[in-house]
C-alpha cells in the first residue's frame, strides 16, 4: 500500500467509513473512490454493484454537468444538492470559494472528506441544509445543481435523490424560483435535467417566466426518447425493487400520468438561467 493510500484508509477510518475486515481485506461499506478530472471522489456504489440505498450519487449527468459549467477561474461558486461534491470541488478551475450544501447527512459528510482528497479545504465551505436554507443572503456567480428529474406516480415509493415528483419538476421549480435572489449581476444557474414534453414543448416552459423573472432562461436539449420508452426504462429498473408494485401496476401507473400530463417526449436539457450583467 502506497503512503498515498494510506492516508486515504486514515481519512475514511477517522471519518468511520471503512476499517479492517477479517483476513486483511478492506470493508467499503458502500462507496467506491472514484478518479475524475484530476482528482478523486468518494461516492456511494451504484445500486447494481452495492445493493443498498444511494444516498450520495455520481454518474454520467454529474459529470455532463460539470462539462456544461463555464471555465473561468476566481468564481463564487455554489453547489446545492452536492452529493459528493463534484461540481463545486471539480467543476470550474480555481474558484475563489465553493459552497457545498445537501440536505442528507451522508452527502455532507461525503463532501467534506472529498475536499481533502481534492486539496481544496481552504476554499470550500460544506454545509447542511435545504437548497438555498443555508445560504440566505448570499449571491454566487455561478449556482450547479443535478436536481432530482425522474418522474414519479403518486404512491409508488422511489428514493429522494432521483425522485422530481409527478412531473419531474418539484425540486427545478424550486431552484429556479430561488436563483434570482443568489446570482450576482452577469452570474448563472446552470443545471442538468430530463424535461417531460407535449406538443407545446417542455412541460416547465409556460412557467419560467413566473419563477424566474429577470433571468433569462435558455433549455439545451442534448438528447431526446418517447415518454413510452421512459415509462419502460422506469419500469424496468423499479419493479424488482418496490415491495407491492409488478411491472403491470408500475406501467398501467405511468402511462395514465403520462396522459394526464399530455407528455409524449422526454428531453434530456442543460437548462441556464442568467442574471444580466
Amino acid at each position: 500500500m502506497t503512503a498515498e493510500e494510506r492516508a486515504l484508509v486514515a481519512l475514511l477510518d477517522e471519518a468511520g467509513l471503512g476499517g479492517d475486515a477479517p483476513g486483511g481485506a478492506w470493508r467499503t461499506d458502500g462507496w467506491v473512490v472514484v478518479p475524475l478530472r484530476g482528482g478523486h471522489l468518494l461516492a456511494d456504489c451504484p445500486r447494481a454493484y452495492g445493493g443498498h440505498e444511494v444516498r450520495v450519487y455520481l454518474g454520467p449527468d454529474s459529470v455532463l454537468l460539470a462539462r456544461a459549467l463555464p471555465q473561468s477561474p476566481g468564481l463564487r461558486v455554489l453547489d446545492l444538492g452536492a452529493g459528493c461534491g463534484v461540481q463545486g470541488l471539480l467543476g470550474v478551475p480555481e474558484p475563489r470559494e465553493a459552497v457545498l450544501t445537501d440536505i442528507e447527512p451522508r452527502a455532507a459528510r461525503f463532501c467534506a472528506l472529498n475536499a481533502e482528497l481534492c486539496g481544496r479545504t481552504d476554499r470550500v465551505r460544506v454545509v447542511l441544509g435545504d437548497l438555498y436554507a443555508p445560504v440566505v443572503g448570499e449571491r454566487f456567480d455561478l449556482i450547479a445543481c443535478l436536481p432530482p428529474y425522474v418522474p414519479v406516480p403518486d404512491g409508488v415509493p422511489y428514493t429522494d435523490v432521483a425522485n422530481g415528483g409527478r412531473d419531474g419538476l418539484a425540486l427545478l421549480r424550486r431552484l429556479l424560483g430561488g436563483a434570482g435572489d443568489h446570482l450576482r449581476p452577469g452570474g448563472q444557474l446552470v443545471a442538468v435535467c430530463q424535461l417531460l414534453a407535449g406538443a407545446d414543448g417542455p412541460l416547465l416552459a409556460g412557467e419560467v417566466a413566473t419563477l424566474a423573472p429577470g433571468l433569462r432562461v435558455t433549455l439545451e436539449v442534448f438528447s431526446r426518447s418517447p415518454a413510452v420508452a421512459l415509462a419502460a426504462d422506469l419500469t424496468a429498473g423499479l419493479a424488482s425493487r418496490v415491495d407491492g408494485w409488478t411491472d403491470a401496476m408500475l406501467a398501467t401507473a405511468y402511462a395514465a400520468e403520462f396522459r394526464r400530463l399530455g407528455a409524449t417526449e422526454a428531453l434530456g436539457v442543460v437548462l441556464r438561467a442568467a442574471r444580466p450583467a
